[in-house]
């Protein structure tokens, strides 16, 4: 089965919040609570765009990032981080992220990035 987009966030509120905003936007979504699951989701799984927390506990979303880029070097990923700090940002699009977005970002935002990197 393919989903349009996997949520990666240790956070359950946020990402529902996040999937269902997705999910009444039309797109069809997929949801892990770590990086390590998000990592194995993605081996066998063939999401358009990966959603990913960075501060999570275990393997972090930029470690998370690495690790998928290494089996699927052009996945998309977009990083929502509640911290905006100009380095972490900086890491996250070094490690390969397509975008990276601050919480509390608007889900239409978030949906814009979805669709336009979709659409590349």
């Amino acid at each position: 089965m393919s989903e349009d987009v996997l949520v990666v966030d240790d956070e359950e509120r946020i990402r529902n919040l996040i999937k269902y905003s997705l999910e009444d936007e039309g797109f069809s979504v997929d949801v892990a609570e770590d990086a390590e699951i998000a990592f194995r989701k993605v081996t066998m799984g063939d999401y358009k765009v990966v959603s990913m927390d960075i501060n999570m506990p275990g393997l972090n979303g930029i470690e998370g990032i690495r690790s998928i880029k290494m089996i699927k070097e052009k996945q998309k990923v977009i990083v929502l981080t509640g911290y905006c700090l100009e380095s972490m940002r900086d890491n996250a699009l070094e490690a390969g992220a397509s975008e990276c977005l601050f919480k509390p970002q608007g889900i239409k935002e978030i949906s814009d990035v979805v669709k336009r990197l979709i659409a590349e």
